[in-house]
């Protein structure tokens, strides 16, 4: 798996923060054909819900700078954060938020988890990670955009619980949905488009 330690190159690509199914390079690959280069990363003042019946979860805001949610950076081509956007959940908003990027703390990345999946519930423990340079990143991300929390989401998502066990059928709707939003948004240009600015 292709792993990139910063910003790929001058073409400037666009800064996003996964942190549920798009941390899987079977889902992202699936949507864009392509693992776009990413880091570890870590997002203070959010929680990361369960939602009923479904396998995917839900970031929301909070005044509490102590709720942390640990996911990925990927960087990414605007042609491929359209078809991120399309793919996201109507109930959700892509806002600016401040990421750190992190390491464990023997300064190596520990994102080797078998068939691409990084756990991030596997590293809630923040007292050994710290933010690269100590500075954060300006990153997008989807949030729940509602004030009101649904009575639906609970909890805290744990993929071992919610994902994992559906994994299969989930990487494979969303290579149905993925053919779909590449033909609406990249149109004749198909898988080409995203090579244009790719440094991977």
């Amino acid at each position: 798996m292709s792993h990139a330690t910063g910003s790929p190159d001058a073409s400037r690509p666009h800064v996003v923060f996964v942190y549920g199914t798009l941390m899987d390079d079977r889902v992202v690959q699936a949507l864009l054909t392509r693992s776009p280069p990413h880091v570890p990363a870590c997002v203070h003042g959010v929680h990361r819900f369960c939602i009923k019946d479904r396998v995917f979860p839900a970031v929301h805001q909070t005044k509490n700078k102590d709720h942390v949610v640990k996911g990925r950076i990927l960087y990414v081509t605007a042609e491929e954060l359209d078809v991120l956007d399309n793919f996201e959940d109507p109930a959700y908003a892509r806002l600016t938020l401040a990421a750190f990027v992190c390491v464990e703390g023997d300064g190596k990345d520990h994102e080797c988890h078998k068939d691409g999946w990084f756990p991030c519930t596997h590293h809630n423990d923040l007292h050994h990670v710290r933010a690269e340079d100590g500075r954060p990143l300006a990153v997008r991300a989807c949030v729940y955009a509602r004030e009101k929390l649904d009575s639906d989401l609970y909890g805290e998502w744990d993929p071992t619980e919610q994902y994992l066990p559906a994994r299969d059928w989930y990487v494979e709707r969303a290579a149905g949905i993925g053919a779909e939003l590449r033909e609406k948004c990249w149109g004749d240009a198909g898988t080409d488009v995203p090579e244009k600015n790719s440094s991977s």
